[in-house]
């Protein structure tokens, strides 16, 4: 019955992990993050989000453990604690471009901001 309560356990954490990436905010984060950190500020006008909402996106990410903050001077950069958490990313948008259609409306606008947030 221990292992099963461990287990359970482990399961918890993962189902906390997945749950706070499915927000959309969140998925742009890990995406601008995969390649390169970032500090607030910069996430910040990149997202076109306030400062002081993108930092309470970035503190949930920190405390499930998908992003890690590192001070220095005066900013904090941010990066993907793991790749994992890109590649979960990356995979469900293989999955999703693969059921648009090109010329649809929806592909257009999953191609925009692609490349918004690699650009």
């Amino acid at each position: 019955m221990a292992d099963l309560a461990k287990e359970l356990e482990v399961l918890e954490d993962i189902a906390e992990r997945l749950r706070t990436l499915g927000h959309p905010v969140r998925l742009m984060i890990v995406s601008i993050l995969k390649t390169k950190r970032h500090n607030v500020g910069e996430l910040s006008e990149k997202l076109g989000l306030s400062i002081g909402s993108t930092s309470q996106h970035l503190k949930v990410m920190e405390r499930a453990g998908l992003v890690h903050g590192e001070r220095e001077g005066r900013f904090v950069h941010y990066s993907v604690r793991t790749p994992m958490v890109g590649d979960i990313c990356a995979a469900i948008c293989r999955h999703m471009e693969a059921e648009f259609d090109d010329a649809s409306e929806a592909r257009a606008s999953f191609d925009h901001l692609r490349q918004k947030l690699q650009g």
